[in-house]
């Protein structure tokens, strides 16, 4: 009976690549802000309810791919 192999050391991230996920998650964060707030105006100055609906569809579309791509990678 061996005695198991010891794990490998998890080191933690630098503060270079913690300041560069910071910064790419603040541009999603951007990203998103900017497109619900036009989605807001579009939907407002939009004066039928069926391009209200296909706007609506259009950005829930978005957020469920970027959602999926978030989970994939």
């Amino acid at each position: 009976m061996g005695s198991a192999p010891a794990a490998a050391a998890i080191t933690p991230p630098t503060a270079a690549a913690r300041l560069a996920r910071i910064n790419a998650i603040r541009r999603e964060m951007k990203t998103f802000l900017l497109l619900a707030v036009s989605s807001v105006i579009t939907a407002g100055v939009l004066p039928s309810l069926p391009a209200k609906i296909i706007l609506s569809a259009f950005v829930l579309l978005a957020v469920v791919s970027e959602a999926a791509r978030r989970l994939s990678g």
